[in-house]
């Protein structure tokens, strides 16, 4: 009678256990986070709803993950365009475009330049890194940003460019203003 009692009670647990444990599900390789698409000097270009070019990205390099949709870059170059104004050129070693958003991450140690027009100064800021929102012509650096002038330098903690208005929020800022030389008669 207990030997019978045992094997019920062994044979319980096991069934018990068998139960309760997980599947460990199919071993396809959906779970990773590795590129389903690679391609070599990337460019991507959006236009406006007349035809012209809006901006561009280049990477030399993009890898899609299908995961989560993501993808990343290497050697990036984004150019903002506007028919009356020079370009706003951004260049960073990495970036990032994540799914469903409308917006460029440009990592590593960020240059942004524009040269100068008519009604405005050359532009030259560098940052950590940026968040690009194209379809908004904004830019934001929440990692600190150093804006270089013909004689002064600006140093933030946060900064948000405007790419048409050019103008630019800075937050926490600091300004080291370097007077010209005179110029001797």
């Amino acid at each position: 009678m207990p030997l019978a009692v045992l094997i019920i009670l062994a044979a319980l647990t096991f069934w018990l256990n068998q139960f309760v444990q997980l599947s460990p599900g199919r071993a396809d390789g959906n779970k990773r986070h590795d590129p389903d698409l690679i391609v070599e000097n990337f460019t991507a270009q959006a236009l406006g709803e007349t035809g012209e070019v809006q901006y561009t990205v280049k990477a030399a390099r993009l890898a899609h993950f299908p995961d989560d949709d993501s993808s990343t870059m290497e050697t990036v170059v984004f150019t903002a365009l506007h028919p009356s104004l020079p370009p706003v050129v951004a260049i960073a070693p990495r970036g990032r475009l994540l799914a469903g958003v409308d917006e460029v991450i440009m990592e590593g140690g960020v240059l942004v330049t524009s040269e100068k027009s008519e009604k405005l100064p050359p532009l030259k800021l560098a940052a950590p890194s940026i968040n690009i929102f194209p379809d908004k012509n904004l830019v934001r650096a929440s990692e600190g940003v150093r804006v270089d002038g013909l004689t002064s330098q600006i140093t933030a903690k946060k900064m948000e460019l405007n790419s048409l208005t050019r103008r630019v929020v800075l937050e926490r800022g600091r300004i080291t203003y370097q007077q010209p030389p005179r110029k001797t008669p």
